[in-house]
């Protein structure tokens, strides 16, 4: 139906390692690589990501990003993302940020209309709450002025 905003979300969790003066970007990449090839060997993606990850953000949960919509990565790493199947590891993802390895756990159509109506209905209350202080600030000063006048 018009106004339905279905977009494909991804669910992935990556390991960031940041190249520095210590390790260079071979170095980085190399050790990618090296947990790539144990990950796929059976070892624990979440256990690297928790361990070495620099991303503190999803570190904590084992590398998992959640899901996401389109445009939240940097496009190196949504281009990375949209060349993989469910539970395929990337090879080392160079961004900004660093050396990724991607993994993707699932994709999704996902229907925002809802989210955007909640969003919408969030923006009125707030509105009309404001209303509603306005009027009351109103009537106190009408309150206060006719006090005043009396006096």
């Amino acid at each position: 139906t018009e106004g339905d905003m279905v977009v494909e979300q991804v669910h992935a969790r990556h390991i960031l390692l940041r190249p520095n003066e210590l390790q260079d970007d071979a170095t980085v990449r190399q050790r990618l690589l090296d947990i790539r090839a144990r990950v796929l060997k059976g070892e624990n993606f979440a256990a690297f990501a928790s361990s070495l990850s620099a991303d503190s953000g999803s570190s904590v949960n084992g590398g998992d990003l959640g899901w996401s919509g389109p445009g939240t990565f940097v496009p190196e790493f949504e281009a990375a993302l949209n060349r993989l199947k469910d539970d395929e590891l990337s090879e080392p993802v160079r961004t900004q940020f660093g050396w990724h390895l991607i993994q993707l756990l699932g994709r999704r159509k996902f229907d925002t209309t809802e989210d955007m109506t909640r969003q919408r209905a969030f923006g009125q209350l707030r509105e009309s709450k404001a209303d509603e202080e306005t009027e009351q600030w109103l009537r106190r000063l009408r309150d206060e002025a006719f006090v005043e006048t009396l006096i």
